[in-house]
Formats: C-alpha cells, sequence, structure tokens
C-alpha cells in the first residue's frame, strides 16, 4: 500500500480567503448545511455531535423482535415502566424526544405488543406525552425545540387513541389487578379472563413476594391513570377535578418509590440508536444524559406537587399582589422540572380578560389600591359623576396600557406584567421587563396628571377625605411607581441571574441597585405618612429595640393606643431582664401589616447589597475586580450602556456616572479594614430583620401547602400567602448569606491584626466546586465571584 505524504497548502488557502468575499465558501457539493453545524462544539450535551459506542456484549431488541415477544412477566412490565419515567423527564429536561421516550423499541408499533397489560401502560405514556406536549406548544414559552413541530421517522403520540379509552384501559388493569390480589389474599373469588395471566419470575415463589410485586405495579397503573386524568382535565380548565387527581398521583409516587428495584433490569428494550438504524440518513447527535430512576420519581414528584399549587390557584381567591408574588417566584425556580407548571400556569393565569378566568383587571386593580392605601377607598366609591370620570379614565388606562389598539393585540398592562414574569425564557423576560418598564413611565406620568386633577378637585369641593390636605397623596400614580420599582429590581436580579455582568461591574451595579432600593423606599416612607399619619413604623421599632438590646437595656414598649414606642430609660442594675426577638415580635404582631413584612424583604435586600457593595469596593482595592486597561474600554459607555433603561426614565432619579465616580473615590479613599468593617455592620443588620421576619411569617401567615390540600385556613384567611416553599427557602438562603459573608468577613479581619496590615483574601473566601474562583453569595439565586488571583486585567 502506498504511503501518503500529506503536503501543507496553509499558503494556497491564505492566498484564497484573501480574494474572497464576506459569505462566499469554497466546498464540496457534498458538503451540507449539517456538516457546517457539526463542526461546531458548543459543549452543550444536547446539541453537540457524537456517538458513544456500547458497551462490548451488550444485546439491544430490533422493533421486530419487540413486535414479536408473546408475553412479558410482571417484574418485566415494572422494568419498563420505571425506563419510560426516566425517559419521559429526561425529554422534558430538553434532551431529543428520540433518544428518550423513542429509544423504546416497544412504542414504535404499540398496537403490535402481544401483552394486553403493557400496551395499555405503553399506551398511557403516549398520551401523557401527548398533552404534554400540546400544553407546550400552545403556550409556546418553553425554548427547546424538541417539544414543537411534526415528529420525525414518522413516529406517533398515539392521536388515533381517545383520552377516555387510554384512562378506561388502565382503569381495566386496576380491575385486574385488584382481583389478583384478592385470590392470592383470601384465595377467594374468580378469575377474570380480561388480560392475560400474571407471569411472575421464577425467583418470586412465595405469596407476599408475589402480593408486592402487584402492589408495584398496581402503584405505577394508578400513578400512570391519575395523571393522564388530571392532564386530560387541564386542558379542559376544570381545575377541581385535575387537583383530585394530582393528589391521587402523588400517593401512588412513593409507593412507586418504596418500590424502586422490583422491576428486572429492561435496557435491552431501550436503544438510544434505534433511529439512527431504522433510517440511515438521520443526523448523529449526542447521547443524551438520563436521570437515574430515583432522580426520575424526585424530579416527577416535584413536578406534580407544582403543577398543584398551580391548578389549586384559582380557588385560593388570590389577588393581584399575592398573583405577583406567587409568579415572581415560580419564574425564579428551576426550569426541570418546573417546564409544565409554569405552562400551565401561563395557559391559565388570565383567559377571558380575567384573572384566573373569574376577577376582571379592573376589579384587582381596585383591590390592590385599596389594600396598599386604605385611606383612599372613598375614590372607588365615590358617587360624584367627576370623581367617576377620572377612575374610569385611570381604570381604562391601566387595563389598556398606553393605547387601544395595543389593548386589543396584547392584553392589559397587568396582564402582561404577570406572564412576563412567569415566562420560561428568562433572558426573553428580561428583555421584555425592560419594555414593560419604559411603558409604566408612560402610564405614570399619564396618571399623575389625573392624580393632580382628581386632588385640585377634590380639595375644591371639600371631598377629600385624608390625614393631610396640605401634600398630594398621588393614591394612584404611587401604585404604578411601586410596579415600576418592581420590575426594575428583578430586572436588575436577573441581570446576575443570567451572568450579563463582568466581575469588575459589581461595585457598579451594587451600587446602582442600591439607590433603586433607596429611592424604593423613600416612596413607601412617603406614602406610610400620607396613609398612616403619626404612626411609628414597625421597623422603626425593630431599629429601636435593637438598639437597646446591644446596649443591654429593657427594648421599647408598644402603646396601644397610637401604636408609637414608650421608651423606657435604660437600668443601670444588671438583673434587667433583656427582651428577645421572641418576646418582641410577640409584642407586635398585633400591629404588623401584610406591607410591613414586604418593606422589611426590602430592607434586607438593600442591607446585604450594601454589604456587598463595600465588600467588591475592598475586593477592587486589594487588587481583585479590577477595570479592564486596554484603551477600547471606556467605564462611561459601559456606565450608560449597563443602566440605559434607567437614563430614559424620569423616575426613579437618574444616577449619571459622574455620581457614581464620585462615590467610587470616596470608597476608595477608606482602607479595606474600614470596608470590610462597615460590611460586616450591613450584613449583620439584615441577619437581625430577617430573623424578625421569618419569626412573624411562622406566627402570621398561613403556609401555601396548607391551603392547596385543604387542610389549613379557608381560602379567604390565606389569600395573603404565596408559595410557602419559596418563602421559606428565600429567608433561609438570604440567613444564609448573611452567616457566609459574615464569617468570610471575620476570618478577613483576623488574618491582619491591626487596621493597616494585608488581609488574606485568598484565604478567607470559599472556594467554588471549580476550584478556580472564589465566591461570596448574594441572593438564593445568584452569586458573585472573583477570580483568585490577584488581578482581574481583561
Amino acid at each position: 500500500m502506498q504511503k501518503r505524504e500529506w503536503v501543507n497548502i496553509d499558503a494556497v488557502v491564505t492566498a484564497a480567503a484573501e480574494q474572497m468575499e464576506p459569505s462566499q465558501m469554497i466546498k464540496l457539493d457534498t458538503f451540507t448545511l449539517w456538516d457546517a453545524m457539526a463542526a461546531l462544539q458548543i459543549m452543550e450535551p444536547r446539541m453537540d455531535n457524537g456517538m458513544r459506542s456500547l458497551p462490548t456484549g451488550e444485546t439491544k431488541w430490533t422493533v421486530s423482535q419487540a413486535k414479536s415477544i408473546p408475553s412479558f412477566s410482571v417484574d418485566e412490565i415494572i422494568g419498563i415502566s420505571d425506563g419510560l419515567v426516566v425517559k419521559l423527564l429526561s425529554w422534558l429536561s430538553g434532551s431529543h424526544l428520540s433518544q428518550t421516550l423513542f429509544s423504546c423499541v416497544l412504542l414504535h408499533d404499540v398496537h403490535a405488543c402481544k401483552s394486553d397489560l403493557l400496551r395499555a401502560v405503553l399506551l398511557a405514556f403516549l398520551k401523557i406525552a401527548n398533552k404534554l406536549k400540546t400544553l407546550i406548544e400552545r403556550a409556546r414559552i418553553a425554548e427547546d425545540d424538541e417539544f414543537f413541530g411534526v415528529l420525525p421517522f414518522g413516529l406517533s403520540l398515539a392521536d388515533e387513541v381517545a383520552d377516555t379509552e387510554a384512562i378506561e384501559g388502565l382503569q381495566s388493569i386496576e380491575d385486574f389487578l385488584g382481583n389478583e390480589l384478592k385470590l392470592i389474599r383470601t384465595g377467594s373469588g374468580a378469575s377474570t379472563q380480561v388480560f392475560e395471566k400474571l407471569i411472575f419470575p421464577k425467583s418470586c415463589d412465595a405469596d407476599s413476594e408475589k402480593l408486592t410485586m402487584i402492589d408495584a405495579l398496581m402503584a405505577r397503573v394508578r400513578l400512570l391513570r391519575s395523571y393522564l386524568s388530571a392532564l386530560s382535565y387541564i386542558t379542559r380548565r376544570n381545575m377541581g377535578s385535575a387537583k383530585k387527581s394530582l393528589n391521587q398521583a402523588l400517593a401512588q409516587i412513593e409507593l412507586g418509590k418504596a418500590s424502586v428495584g422490583l422491576g428486572k433490569d429492561m435496557r435491552v428494550a431501550f436503544d438510544v440508536t434505534v433511529n439512527r438504524k431504522l433510517l440511515h440518513d438521520s443526523a448523529p447527535r449526542a447521547i443524551a444524559e438520563c436521570p437515574t430512576l430515583e432522580a426520575a420519581f424526585t424530579d416527577l414528584q416535584t413536578m406534580i406537587t407544582e403543577m398543584l399549587e398551580v391548578v389549586s390557584l384559582p380557588s385560593m381567591g388570590f389577588g393581584w399582589d399575592d398573583t405577583l408574588t406567587f409568579v415572581s417566584q415560580m419564574g425564579m425556580r428551576k426550569v426541570q422540572p418546573s417546564v409544565i407548571a409554569r405552562t400551565i400556569l401561563y395557559l391559565n393565569l388570565t383567559h377571558s380578560g380575567k384573572l384566573f378566568g373569574k376577577t376582571t383587571y379592573a376589579l384587582a386593580l381596585t383591590q390592590s389600591i385599596i389594600t396598599a392605601y386604605p385611606s383612599c377607598a372613598f375614590l372607588f366609591t365615590s358617587a360624584d359623576g367627576v370623581v367617576k370620570k377620572y377612575m374610569t379614565e385611570f381604570a381604562n388606562l391601566v387595563a389598556g396600557g398606553v393605547d387601544e389598539p395595543q389593548r386589543q393585540q396584547e392584553g392589559s398592562i397587568l396582564e402582561r406584567v404577570l406572564l412576563v414574569v412567569c415566562g420560561f425564557n428568562r433572558a426573553l423576560a428580561r428583555r421584555n421587563l425592560a419594555k414593560l418598564g419604559r411603558e409604566l413611565e408612560t402610564i405614570q406620568a399619564a396618571t399623575e396628571a389625573i392624580d393632580s386633577a382628581l386632588h385640585e378637585y377634590l380639595v375644591t369641593k371639600g371631598l377629600f377625605r385624608g390625614p393631610s390636605q396640605v401634600e398630594e397623596p398621588y393614591y394612584l400614580s404611587s401604585w404604578i411607581y411601586e410596579l415600576k420599582f418592581h420590575i426594575l429590581e428583578t430586572y436588575l436580579h436577573m441581570g446576575f441571574e443570567l451572568n450579563l455582568f463582568s466581575e469588575f461591574e459589581y461595585p457598579t451595579v451594587l451600587w446602582y441597585m442600591d439607590h433603586v432600593y433607596e429611592m424604593h423606599l423613600g416612596h413607601l416612607n412617603r406614602m406610610a405618612v400620607v396613609c398612616a399619619g403619626d404612626t411609628v413604623p414597625v421597623l422603626e421599632l425593630l431599629w429601636q429595640f435593637q438598639q437597646q438590646r446591644d446596649l443591654g437595656g429593657a427594648s421599647p414598649a408598644i402603646n396601644s393606643s397610637t401604636g408609637g414606642p414608650a421608651a423606657k430609660k435604660k437600668s443601670g442594675h444588671s438583673n434587667v431582664k433583656v427582651l428577645s426577638m421572641e418576646g418582641f415580635v410577640a409584642r407586635v404582631a398585633s400591629a404588623v401589616k401584610s406591607r410591613d413584612l414586604s418593606e422589611s424583604m426590602l430592607v434586607v435586600r438593600q442591607l446585604i447589597g450594601r454589604g456587598l457593595m463595600l465588600f467588591s469596593f475592598g475586593a477592587r482595592k486589594a487588587g481583585f475586580l479590577q477595570i479592564p486597561s486596554f484603551s477600547a474600554y471606556s467605564p462611561e459607555i459601559s456606565y450608560n450602556h449597563r443602566f440605559k433603561l434607567f437614563m430614559s426614565m424620569g423616575s426613579p432619579s437618574v444616577q449619571p456616572f459622574s455620581d457614581f465616580q464620585t462615590s467610587e473615590a470616596a470608597f476608595m479613599q477608606l482602607t479595606v479594614w474600614e470596608l470590610v468593617e462597615r460590611a460586616i455592620m450591613f450584613f449583620s443588620e439584615a441577619q437581625t430583620l430577617i430573623e424578625f421576619v421569618t419569626l412573624m411569617k411562622a406566627r402570621c401567615v398561613v403556609g401555601f401547602e396548607s391551603i392547596a390540600s385543604g387542610t389549613g385556613a379557608s381560602p379567604a384567611a390565606g389569600a395573603t400567602s404565596s408559595s410557602g416553599k419559596d418563602e421559606e427557602e428565600e429567608l433561609r438562603c438570604l440567613l444564609d448569606s448573611c452567616r457566609i459573608n459574615l464569617a468570610v468577613l471575620s476570618k478577613m479581619l483576623a488574618t491582619a491584626k491591626t487596621a493597616d496590615a494585608v488581609m488574606d483574601w485568598k484565604a478567607a473566601l470559599p472556594v467554588a466546586s471549580d476550584k478556580r474562583e472564589r465566591v461570596f453569595i448574594v441572593s438564593p439565586r445568584w452569586a458573585i465571584t472573583i477570580h483568585s488571583h490577584e488581578s482581574n486585567q481583561r
């Protein structure tokens, strides 16, 4: 054989490239678009090209072989069912359908399966996949293209089989298995001949073992029937029946998890390359990574639990504020396995122009404003014609967006805020949040004009009812302003969540975020004064209590008549008992409102943000998070680009780059020791406030789960609560953030014996899992990382 000699053609290629225009390409006729795409490795296992060879000696059934098998034992049916659960969850995470569900060769021709029991199970999985695919296609919020379009390779999700037929088939199996259980346990009853005789493995001799095997199979059949029934009800918006079926499915998952291992290993029935073998022209794909059976059952349990939360919402009487809180928390949950719950929420959140199809957005708006500002309730009940005209103008403005065509095409601004916040694609959601922020800016300006004209008319006619006539309360535009703050703060947080900010931008973004928080709290304080007069805010009482506790004296008491503090003089005696946080919470609980807790959470985020801002400035002064030094980089251009959305708004007030430079210079004049000390102070204050909020929520708020399951308070009593688990998780993560950062900062101070000593940052910062970065946690779902090398030049 002649030896090949390789020739260097770089010079030829370079010369050819110099003569080519953009978009031109030299290629063979056989070089296709697929070849070009396959040459790119994007480090995504669901997309990158590649074929794994099967383990040596492992055989797989062909489709023809699978169709010819006359019968299956109980443990084989359990094993195939468990394998399909794994494949279903893998598909929902975005893997290709042909490598997940349809890797099971038995699904390629279900009706040819000779086992009636197995055929009913296979049809159930196809129908479940069909219903899930239909829901996802209707919502169009999932970003994976595997859910959309015509199925490849001529595959089918059993469209020809009605839901009722598949459900009735599973019910027949349950009845049959129930009768077989009775026969084994009591020896009475007649064996039915509807299905083939049950076949047990040779090792299963004792009746107790057979009973356990049948119970395991029945649990899986009931799970499939309940889940398929729930999906069928959901597509018809019958949420009450869907809730009942989902509860039944959850009960069967526990039984399924308890019987993991009873099924036979049926890898022979699953071949990830089967479609490649059937159709040789199909493009090779990376082999999908599937979870373990235990993980799949856990994910399925989480998915059904979240679906149960969503279908319970219409019966809970949620208003606008509670719904916005819930969808915000749902939007931040892990994508998988929340994709189905998020899809159902998106489809049923609003229909027929109403919230959950029950409450008009105009009524939801009225209820929210009155809840926020009780002193303005008279505006919505006034019989005066002019007042009615202004209130109708406001309702139409908010219900219809900026103009009438937009209302007809896209729905109200309230509706679109909910749909955007709970959307699947977080990057697209952030872009849409920017659009909503600009639209709210326009609505706020128009609402301020309505507020001014309305206030002038009320004062002139002597109709104004409020704590003060000197300052215009701006009730309506203040509500819009607060909604805009929610949008803007979410927009900034999602920048961290999506890793949009470079490390050197952390001080800048945290500084601007602190400004937004400060403006938001200033707005809340102004409205508290307008609505409550001289009542002392609960947060003020908390700071007084904290100060007294730090000094070792008694805490302020609560005057029941005015709500104000009755300060006690500090005692010099050592036997003075200092009130605990639990005691303080018990004392002020009756005065705390839901808005106090919301404001407290806002202050928590601001305090943690301030601590991190000082931490990041300290890191910069210590040599980390350095600004790029190359000539093309302009800090001012980068700043204006990063906060372009805020620069286009009249409120909150714009912070120009010069203001940031002034603040940065002031911070950089401090020593690292001083910056760290101040950061510790803010984290400590946040930790105290989190402790207060946690105790208050445990005392006053009814959890979502008890309401959804019907074991807790009535819907009306729990209407102010959102998902209890999400709230608990957020508080836990924020508290962990404070504790971790306090530990790190304290360790840093310990490495330097004096204020002018050098701190050992590398020793103090916790190391990330990749061993290459140092991490300090910011919030439940995003973290700041700084590289462990001393300089971060780019």
